[in-house]
């Protein structure tokens, strides 16, 4: 008779356990399907008011406080940028009145690590205003993706499509920064390629985020930063989002988790980033869902007093696939630019941008697939593995075949 109870009392316990189990994984669940829907939301209104992520007074965002705050950790790079603010705001002292929505900093470094070609860009609302551009909804991307998808792409080109001003001590290294940003929403990314060698870092301060997060989120989230660097054969993102309370920490930790294990699931199911067994050996199809997925699987995501604090890394095909997007977007841009600001002729256009490239949103040196712009290191282990499965020469032919197939999309 003891042990029947004491049977019965484990498979209570077990039936507990497990039924608490799945109701967290449920209410999360929920909760993560709740966010999406009423991030969706505000999104859509950001796009048909023409809103923001979010602005800051230029005066707090230029102190020295608040870039000591951000960049304290790299004394080289703070006293320089310092020193590139404070001679941008003697030239123009007027752009201490507007609002900052994003403070990017890209640099390189020399081979003692050193600071140098540092420009910032002060992106948001200043006197010198001009219209926001964003995606046409004939283009690519309207075509192409899902429709929460385009609209998230729309309101972070609104974004970007502000005014941008440029600091910089040296003009050469400005003069250079601007022809990359005109190349880029041309949808050329020849330029930015040169730039990546030797890398390109990064910092993205967002002073005021409470557009760009989700509205559960936007009481919580103080500011975020994002930084990393981009080259040939490697680049490494992080993200550090700042909090008001270790409660709060705790709370975007969970949804912003949840989200990533979402987005991993979404790329491996919708999009069918995984490798595929075939008759014929492995198949990778399509590879840049295949790469996102590896470069979320390597990411971390910790949390401390105040901060969530998220990182990975990737290789050379991963940075392909976001050359690829910058281009997309910029032949997009270019073609909204010609037909909804300069008011041509969208057949004329049309012609500006033709190529022998479907659809006209692929640069004339555009090449389909994981090698380009940035082809492998021959004789080297930097290759990844989408390339043992796109291009190996080891592999049989029939297989190589097949994956020329399958990965011929952009």
């Amino acid at each position: 008779m003891k042990n029947s109870r004491r049977w019965v009392g484990l498979i209570v316990l077990v039936v507990l356990a497990v039924g608490g189990w799945t109701s967290t994984y449920i209410y999360r669940a929920a909760r993560l399907c709740h966010v999406a829907y009423n991030f969706e939301k505000q999104v859509r209104y950001l796009v048909d008011s023409g809103g923001t992520i979010g602005q800051s007074p230029a005066a707090e965002t230029f102190s020295v406080d608040y870039l000591k705050a951000v960049f304290g950790e790299d004394p080289d790079l703070l006293d320089k940028l310092k020193s590139v603010i404070q001679k941008g705001l003697a030239e123009e002292p007027t752009l201490n009145l507007g609002e900052v929505a994003a403070m990017i900093v890209t640099y390189h470094k020399d081979k003692e690590g050193k600071v140098q070609d540092l420009v910032v860009h002060a992106v948001g609302g200043f006197a010198l205003a001009r219209e926001k551009p964003a995606f046409h909804r004939n283009g690519y991307f309207f075509e192409q993706l899902d429709k929460n998808l385009w609209s998230y792409g729309n309101m972070l080109v609104g974004f970007l499509g502000r005014d941008v001003i440029l600091f910089s001590n040296d003009e050469k290294v400005s003069q250079a920064q601007r022809e990359l940003l005109n190349s880029l929403m041309s949808g050329e990314v020849t330029n930015l390629v040169a730039t990546l060698e030797p890398p390109l870092y990064f910092t993205a301060v967002f002073p005021d985020p409470r557009n760009i997060m989700p509205p559960e989120l936007r009481k919580h989230a103080q500011a975020v930063v994002m930084k990393g660097f981009l080259g040939h054969y490697k680049g490494e993102w992080e993200c550090l989002v700042l909090t008001d309370s270790p409660r709060a920490t705790d709370f975007t930790y969970n949804v912003l988790y949840d989200m990533k294990r979402m987005a991993e699931i979404t790329l491996k199911t919708r999009w069918k980033g995984t490798v595929h067994q075939t008759a014929w050996g492995p198949v990778i199809d399509p590879w840049w869902a295949f790469e996102m997925v590896k470069a979320i699987e390597r990411s971390t995501m910790v949390k401390e007093e105040n901060l969530v604090h998220a990182k990975t890394i990737f290789e050379r095909v991963m940075v392909n696939a976001i050359l690829k997007a910058a281009e997309r977007m910029g032949r997009d841009l270019a073609a909204m630019r010609g037909i909804q600001q300069d008011k041509l002729d969208p057949r004329e256009v049309d012609a500006q941008l033709a190529t022998r490239t479907p659809l006209h949103y692929w640069s004339e040196g555009h090449v389909w697939g994981p090698d380009w712009p940035i082809p492998p290191m021959i004789g080297s282990n930097t290759t990844s593995k989408t390339d043992s499965f796109a291009s190996s020469p080891t592999s049989s032919p029939a297989a190589t075949q097949q994956t020329a197939v399958k990965t011929a999309s952009p």
